[in-house]
């Protein structure tokens, strides 16, 4: 009996680390996760036909990510992008958006 409840008590610590990983909660052993297992069940925009945007301030400014699935190469394309701190930060974003739904349309 030892050893189905050492299998059953590693199964379950998989399963906590992997729901922990999905919610972007750090674990001792964290599983690789795909952009379309990150996006949350009661999300309503369909993950491989939506963009995602991410935003991190560095030194001097912000990089934004722009994310999304190409069916084409069947891969997610991401793209860096560097905002100044001199810029204005909306317009910025703004024109970003146009340009890579333009290109990526």
């Amino acid at each position: 009996m030892q050893l189905f409840d050492k299998w059953f008590a590693k199964q379950c610590k998989k399963a906590w680390d992997n729901d922990a990983n999905s919610c972007g909660m750090k674990s001792a052993t964290p599983a690789p996760m795909t952009e379309d297992q990150c996006i949350s069940k009661g999300d309503i925009m369909e993950g491989r036909q939506s963009y995602t945007l991410r935003m991190q301030p560095a030194t001097g400014g912000t990089i934004i990510q722009v994310t999304h699935y190409d069916e084409n190469q069947r891969e997610w394309e991401k793209d860096l992008y560097v905002i100044n701190d001199n810029a204005d930060l909306g317009q910025e974003i703004k024109s970003i958006l146009v340009q890579y739904r333009l290109k990526h349309n």
